[in-house]
């Protein structure tokens, strides 16, 4: 089931359970009128509750919302899952507008008032992290597909501007660049939404974008 958001001033629910900060935020018009966030791990088995929480503050009806948008990744498998089904199912259940981001899409928009170039980096664990680099402005356009890097490659990339999660781990590692912690990217999706561009269909919602495959150690056979 398809569906196109076509009013401006409806409400739309955000949510991102991919990252280290889990966020869920309804709003119209750009804004945010109520929000959680949860650290990770916490919020994905309580992910209904929590928009539960934003829409009885704002005395939304799921039914009176106008679209779902969601992150798809890259970010915890898990979490990923869970925030994307969640999505999924209101929009079968509900014919709500439904669509998802990357994270990298996110997090350039939070970076989008910076000058030069803007490196969005997902920490991919073991010493590597996925990246995308953008150029600032209204609405960031992605330089390249998304990437694996270590640090020093992060640093070849000449970025003016390095946003992400936990980029405590890269103290040092990027001599010249601005570091820009991310805030939680749901409200981020609120206000993205309001520029009015954005391709509603809920295909992405069931296309994870994982980048690489989980870490998993496969049982020994007895």
């Amino acid at each position: 089931m398809s569906a196109q958001y076509s009013d401006s001033s409806a409400a739309i629910l955000a949510v991102d359970s991919a990252s280290p900060r889990i966020s869920v935020a309804v709003g119209r018009a750009g804004r945010a009128a109520a929000q959680r966030v949860a650290g990770s791990g916490r919020a994905s088995p309580s992910l209904l509750r929590l928009i539960d929480e934003v829409l009885s503050e704002t005395g939304i009806a799921p039914e009176e919302l106008g679209g779902l948008i969601g992150i798809r990744g890259p970010g915890s498998f898990t979490g990923l899952r869970v925030g994307l089904a969640t999505l999924l199912g209101m929009h079968r259940s509900l014919g709500l507008p439904a669509t998802a981001l990357p994270t990298f899409d996110g997090l350039a928009w939070q970076a989008r008032s910076s000058e030069g170039p803007v490196l969005t980096v997902v920490d991919a664990l073991r010493g590597q992290w996925f990246s995308q680099l953008f150029t600032p402005g209204e609405v960031p356009e992605a330089l390249e597909e998304p990437t694996l890097r270590t640090a020093p490659e992060l640093a070849a990339t000449g970025a003016r501007t390095l946003i992400g999660f936990g980029l405590e781990a890269l103290d040092g590692a990027i001599p010249g660049a601005e570091r820009v912690e991310a805030s939680p990217l749901a409200p981020s999706l609120i206000e993205r939404v309001a520029i009015g561009d954005i391709n509603w269909d809920p295909m992405p919602l069931t296309e994870p974008l994982y980048l690489r495959p989980a870490a998993t150690t496969p049982p020994k056979r007895k």
